[in-house]
C-alpha cells in the first residue's frame, strides 16, 4: 500500500512539473530584447558587445525551443537559428549536442527572464547570463534582481554590460536565401 501511495505521489509530482514547464515555456515565447549580459570571461572594451539584436524565442511542438537572432554579418542581415533541446530537468535545455546547458529562470518582475548558459562553446568553457524582456525600456527592479542573481551565481557585478538594442535588421529586410539554416532536422 505504501508503494502504491508513493507511486501516485511521484506521478502527481511529475505531472505538476510538466504542467508548470509547459505553462512557463508558453509565456516565454515572444520577441525579447537583451537588457543586460554578464560573463565570466574578461573582455577588453573593444571586444565587449555594444549592441544586441532582438531575439525571437519559439516553442516547438516537441517541447524543444528555437531561438532566432537577426544580425548583420558582412554588411548583410542574416537570421541565425539555434535549437534548445529540452531535458527531464525543469527549465533546463541543452545546445550543441549537450555540450552547453541552458537554464531559463522566470524573474519576479513580470515578463522578465534570465537565461544562463554553461558549458563548452567553440572549444572554450563559458558561463554567460542574459536578462531578457519583451520591452525596449529597462526595468530597474529587473536590473536589481539580475545583479543579485549574477552575484549569487559567482559573476563579477562589474562585468555586467547594458547593451543598446540593435535594430538594423528586420525579418522583412532579408530574403529566404540569406537565412542560416539550423543544424538540426
Amino acid at each position: 500500500m505504501k508503494i502504491l501511495f508513493l507511486s501516485l505521489v511521484l506521478c502527481l509530482f511529475f505531472i505538476l512539473q510538466v504542467k508548470e514547464l509547459q505553462s512557463s515555456e508558453e509565456v516565454f515565447e515572444s520577441i525579447f530584447f537583451i537588457k543586460a549580459i554578464v560573463e565570466d570571461k574578461e573582455l577588453t572594451k573593444e571586444k565587449r558587445p555594444k549592441a544586441f539584436p532582438p531575439v525571437i524565442i519559439q516553442q516547438l511542438d516537441d517541447g524543444n525551443m528555437e531561438i532566432n537572432v537577426l544580425m548583420k554579418k558582412n554588411g548583410e542581415c542574416q537570421n541565425s537559428k539555434t535549437k534548445l533541446e529540452k531535458t527531464v530537468e525543469l527549465n533546463k535545455f541543452t545546445m550543441n549536442e549537450g555540450k552547453l546547458q541552458v537554464y531559463i529562470t522566470k524573474m519576479s518582475v513580470t515578463d522578465h527572464w534570465i537565461i544562463l548558459y554553461e558549458g563548452e562553446l567553440l572549444g572554450e568553457q563559458i558561463r554567460v547570463a542574459k536578462l531578457l524582456a519583451p520591452y525596449m525600456y529597462a526595468n530597474q527592479e529587473a536590473i536589481k534582481e539580475f545583479k543579485l542573481f549574477s552575484k549569487k551565481e559567482g559573476f563579477d557585478e562589474r562585468k555586467i554590460i547594458f547593451p543598446r538594442i540593435e535594430e538594423e535588421c528586420t525579418f522583412d529586410s532579408i530574403s529566404e536565401d540569406k537565412f542560416i539554416l539550423p543544424e538540426y532536422e
